[in-house]
């Protein structure tokens, strides 16, 4: 099989399971509906953490070992490894520091500060995805959303945005098997 046709078969396979994930999608929201800020971000922490160890088991990166690492540690291995790229990868860093803010003070933050916080962290796609999607929701509800509503969209945003790597993992190999390619056919053209 052709390179072109393995890629246009694992895009298919990919859109299938992210269908098929729609299911997973509108059970977050609905349990993150009335949730406190403390609850949700512990919530989609968990998430998002589930998706990291789905996508470090589909590579093979010696699950059971690294399953048992930190958080972060996850997260770097699959940036380095070109899985997750900077813009999902700086948002996500800053949700781990929010989350590890709340496991270390029981204090109550303030809705603005968490969600400029978060904010703060997001840049390229994962911000205009979060902008379209708030502009939306106003226009569907007539007014303004309160920062807790914004802070929970933009947490689903982010976890939504891993659970389509994860569910894209065959096109994701075609991708670094390429790149592992290119890099041996430089190599070669170098040392000749």
């Amino acid at each position: 099989m052709q390179r072109l046709e393995m890629y246009l078969k694992a895009s298919e396979i990919g859109n299938e399971y992210l269908r098929n994930s729609k299911e997973d999608k509108e059970q977050v929201l609905k349990e993150i509906k009335n949730e406190s800020l403390f609850q949700v971000t512990l919530r989609l922490h968990l998430y998002i953490e589930r998706e990291l160890n789905m996508i470090l088991s589909e590579i093979n990166l010696d699950y059971k070992n690294i399953h048992n690492n930190k958080f972060k540690t996850k997260l770097d291995t699959l940036y380095k490894l070109g899985i997750v790229d900077k813009n999902l990868y700086d948002v996500i860093t800053r949700l781990n520091l929010i989350r590890n803010e709340f496991a270390h003070e029981i204090d109550n933050k303030e809705d603005g500060e968490l969600y400029k916080k978060l904010l703060d962290g997001a840049s390229g796609f994962v911000l205009e995805n979060h902008k379209i999607d708030v502009k939306m929701k106003g226009l569907i509800e007539k007014k303004e959303l309160p920062t807790s509503y914004k802070f929970k969209i933009l947490l689903v945003n982010i976890w939504i945005h891993l659970k389509t790597i994860s569910t894209n993992m065959n096109k994701v190999k075609l991708d670094i098997a390429k790149r592992l390619e290119d890099e041996v056919r430089k190599k070669i053209i170098e040392l000749e």
